[in-house]
């Protein structure tokens, strides 16, 4: 198995059902440090963070442009999103009603949410490719925002194994519950990478991680 962190990239040889059992004893150690409501509809954003490298893609300003047009558009459509500052992010971040910040010790795959979380995006992000494998949350990309990065090996493997988050955007999200919600949202994630080969057998894995390392931070 391939976990990936924020810090670029760690391989682990161990079973899921390893993984879950040592996630479960740090959860218990590092909690959340906010509590998602079931009954709302709850999206996880995994902010990007603009590194010296990073910034080859994008400038602060225009990341922080393009985080905030997907961030309106899932509210407008009516989830409640919670905003995943990057560990290296040391901004302060205010909430509100609709936008709350989620802060966490761990990396988000450690964390059960499957019951309390619709969906995960960013514009790219290792997680987005392990959630669902992890945790059964489905995860959606944003980077066809970022023109520049078009001919990036690692974004575009994101981009193969991550829906495009206007999926999200086109479901009906009214008069539908958390769980009606989260099937449809599973079966859209599910539909889209059913053919592709496991990311493990992927050869242009090592590849990826190498740049993860080399060109995102």
């Amino acid at each position: 198995m391939l976990l990936a962190t924020g810090r670029g990239g760690v391989s682990c040889n161990i079973s899921k059902d390893e993984f879950l059992k040592t996630s479960s004893n740090l959860e218990k150690l590092y909690p959340l440090d906010i509590e998602l409501n079931p009954n709302d509809k709850n999206i996880i954003f995994l902010a990007t963070f603009c590194s010296k490298k990073s910034s080859q893609f994008f400038t602060f300003e225009e990341l922080t442009a393009y985080q905030n047009t997907i961030i309106k558009k899932l509210i407008e459509k009516g989830y409640k999103v919670y905003f995943k500052p990057h560990p290296r992010d040391l901004k302060e971040y205010k909430d509100n009603e609709n936008f709350k910040i989620l802060k966490t010790k761990l990396p988000l795959e450690c964390y059960n949410l499957k019951d309390k979380c619709l969906a995960i995006v960013s514009l790219f992000s290792s997680a987005l490719c392990q959630m669902y494998h992890y945790q059964n949350i489905a995860g959606f990309c944003a980077a066809d925002l970022i023109k520049k990065a078009e001919n990036d090996i690692g974004i575009n493997i994101i981009k193969e194994y991550s829906p495009n988050v206007n999926i999200l955007l086109k479901i009906d999200t009214k008069s539908k519950t958390f769980e009606q919600l989260r099937d449809e949202i599973n079966k859209e994630y599910l539909d889209f990478i059913k053919d592709k080969p496991l990311l493990s057998q992927n050869r242009k894995i090592e590849k990826v991680y190498e740049n993860f390392r080399n060109v995102l931070y």
